[in-house]
């Protein structure tokens, strides 16, 4: 069993490896929570701070800042999760390290650091200790903690097993950490929920009656893959999802083609707001798209914003015209834009799934009809 001061001392390790990071760097490279493929063999814990999957088999005890998984009470091994507030200051990370190295040497015997690094594969900064010991009775114990900012806390996830034990217990450990990932994914994801279900104004009307399921779609009128979706795709989705009262669909603006010198997809973006006044948003959008030709080659101008609003008949070409070269709807889109970079999403198109109120994937990039069809219809049926 690991002795007392290992909270403390796996605490500063891995907090300070992470608190530089933690206070003066935001991170919009957001990993796309993957199933966890909940079974049988597994349950939901959850209470105030925490939400995890455990073997159903094994028993729990809760403290106010920690639970403890084990096979049975008595058991030496064990998964721990331990939650704590993170230090407001910043610390030197090397002077702390040497420090905490220097207490391991002297609190175990025949202590020794296997590994310690920083991960990469989930979106907070994080860093993972693997070490071994001999306890009271001299027995050698296998240690791993990864330690993982969310929010303020500072959670450490550790394993700690009979030296024999170690292997066979490391496929529950990393399924207890890929749930942990997993649900905290969601919750900071879902944050976003309802921003993504509001229309974008009242004059832009969602496509769709359903009471439970909204797709949403981040796309830029110069994007290359965006027009693919809308002429190979969107059609498809709009006939079997949406006309038929499956699911909603929403468009929002992410505008990554912009240059200095073309303000294109802006441009084009905010005159389907100013079609939208006239009741005619979701014909411009189209009309857009149908014309689309290529990234960054000039072809969205205001007089071709104008042939376009002409094409699809807005009622009051003026009032049309002074609406875009207003610039009107400029913060409209920039709204949209700060959604989609807060949520860290890669690219347009995306394409945002959410049912009761809950994000439940992305889809990055235009994929074939049967990748939209397959997951929709998995929703459906969930």
């Amino acid at each position: 069993m690991v002795l007392l001061n290992y909270k403390l001392v796996s605490t500063i390790i891995i907090s300070t490896f992470l608190m530089n990071v933690y206070l003066y760097y935001v991170n919009a490279d957001w990993k796309i929570p993957s199933n966890t493929n909940i079974n049988s063999n597994f349950a939901t814990y959850r209470n105030n701070f925490l939400k995890i999957d455990y073997p159903k088999n094994w028993t729990s005890t809760e403290t106010t800042d920690s639970v403890t998984f084990a096979p049975d009470r008595d058991s030496i091994d064990k998964i721990k999760i331990n939650v704590s507030p993170l230090p407001n200051d910043s610390i030197s990370i090397k002077s702390i390290v040497d420090s905490t190295l220097d207490e391991f040497v002297r609190t175990f015997d025949d202590f020794e650091l296997i590994e310690s690094s920083p991960l990469s594969n989930i979106k907070d900064p994080n860093h993972k200790l693997v070490y071994s010991y001999l306890d009271e009775n001299k027995n050698k114990i296998q240690n791993i903690d990864v330690g993982v900012i969310r929010g303020s806390n500072l959670y450490i996830i550790s394993s700690t097993a009979n030296y024999t034990d170690y292997y066979r217990n490391l496929p529950i450990y990393e399924r207890i950490l890929t749930s942990f990932n997993y649900y905290n994914e969601q919750e900071l994801l879902n944050q976003f929920s309802s921003n993504l279900l509001k229309p974008v104004a009242d004059f832009v009307p969602i496509l769709g009656n359903s009471s439970n399921i909204t797709m949403v779609e981040f796309g830029d009128y110069q994007c290359t893959f965006c027009s693919k979706f809308h002429n190979e795709t969107r059609q498809q989705i709009i006939k079997n999802f949406v006309d038929s009262g499956k699911i909603n669909f929403i468009f929002k603006d992410y505008i990554v083609n912009d240059i200095p010198t073309d303000k294109g997809s802006s441009m084009g973006a905010e005159a389907s707001y100013c079609a939208g006044e006239q009741g005619k948003y979701w014909d411009y959008h189209a009309e857009l798209y149908d014309n689309w030709k290529g990234e960054g080659t000039g072809w969205i101008t205001n007089d071709s914003l104008k042939q376009f609003a002409n094409n699809v008949k807005i009622p009051n070409m003026e009032q049309f015209s002074n609406c875009i070269e207003s610039n009107k709807y400029s913060t409209l889109v920039q709204n949209n834009d700060n959604i989609a970079r807060s949520m860290g999403l890669s690219g347009t198109p995306s394409f945002i799934l959410i049912k009761d109120n809950n994000i439940e994937t992305i889809i990055p990039g235009a994929l074939p009809y049967e990748i939209f069809e397959q997951t929709l219809n998995r929703l459906l049926s969930n």
